[in-house]
């Protein structure tokens, strides 16, 4: 899905798409930064293609959400076990946009640091978008899975979400 199609689809989408595509915009705007800090960091090369795979992973994930989605939706009123089936899936997905999103925000952090002062704003606006996108996805995730309280993803998803403020104040 290229971003005009995306953000078209935003007309009938979800929270998660959205948490997606901010994310995958996040990634866009450090892999600019990265690559105009590349006179001035050894590293910022390999920084930008990590966040340009980064970004299509984002909006990949943006379209697996929509399916999740509306595959939960179809599932209400099939029983149980169609239900608990779709929403784990619909769970699943948002752990995936908030892990993709976390190394967003770990790059942006790292552009901030390495890169030149003009690009630090870029950096933080980026590391801003990524963190959102993360604590998004953790509250999908954590509605999704309501009753289970003692899912692993659980864990995991706060983790990454104290993983992005951090990189997010390491910008600042």
């Amino acid at each position: 899905m290229d971003a005009p199609t995306a953000i078209a689809a935003l007309e009938n989408s979800s929270g998660g798409v959205a948490a997606a595509l901010t994310g995958a915009l996040a990634a866009a705007v450090v892999a600019s930064s990265a690559a105009a800090a590349r006179e001035v960091w050894a590293e910022a090369g390999g920084t930008a293609a990590q966040a340009a795979k980064l970004q299509r992973r984002l909006t990949i994930l943006a379209k697996q959400d929509a399916e999740a989605y509306a595959a939960a939706l179809d599932a209400r009123g099939r029983g149980d076990q169609a239900l608990g089936d779709a929403l784990d899936r619909a769970a699943q997905v948002p752990l995936e946009i908030a892990e993709a999103a976390s190394d967003v925000a770990a790059l942006a952090a790292d552009v901030a640091e390495q890169g030149e002062l003009a690009l630090r704003v870029d950096a933080v606006v980026a590391a801003t978008l990524a963190e959102a996108a993360v604590r998004a996805a953790a509250s999908l995730l954590e509605i999704n899975l309501g009753v289970l309280a003692e899912d692993e993803r659980l864990e995991r998803v706060r983790a990454l979400v104290a993983a992005a403020s951090r990189n997010l104040e390491r910008c600042r």
